[in-house]
């Protein structure tokens, strides 16, 4: 094979071991195939000749090198990285103001002790006090915290 040829293979697997770093995520079938092809290469190099496969084997170990201390850099990866913040809440409603202990509502779904229930045409999540109830059973709540519901069966 001509040196033209390994050199390409040689340059192609560097590329895929940096794509695997800076853009596909996780150890995958880029950085593995970039990984072969650079052992393939060395391979073909020293079938050719000893100088030829002591370069090649060279200038793989030296890009490997580079691509490790690439990786390991902590620039690298704030470039790569989200900096979103999440500041949405799942629950937005204040449950103290809303309902009252006391009211009655009827489950949408079994609760395992949670689930969904239809409170004053809402529907909420609400935790079951100490069973479980079947779905379309008339619900009591029994204590109201912050953004929970705990109810029981109604009496």
């Amino acid at each position: 094979m001509t040196l033209t040829a390994i050199l390409i293979i040689l340059f192609l697997a560097i590329l895929l071991m940096i794509a695997e770093v800076l853009v596909v995520p996780g150890v995958g079938f880029v950085g593995i195939f970039g990984f072969l092809l650079l052992l393939f290469s060395v391979y073909l190099a020293y079938e050719r000749s000893m100088n030829t496969g002591h370069l090649v084997l060279a200038v793989g170990a030296f890009s490997s090198v580079g691509i490790l201390i690439l990786s390991l850099r902590a620039k690298t990866w704030e470039r790569v990285s989200l900096k979103t913040t999440l500041t949405g809440r799942s629950n937005s409603d204040n449950y103290e103001e809303l309902f009252q202990v006391g009211e009655i509502g009827k489950t949408t779904s079994r609760l395992n002790p949670v689930g969904k229930a239809r409170i004053k045409n809402k529907l909420v999540e609400v935790t079951s006090f100490s069973e479980f109830v079947d779905q379309n059973v008339e619900i009591e709540i029994v204590q109201i915290e912050a953004n929970k519901i705990i109810v029981k069966p109604k009496q």
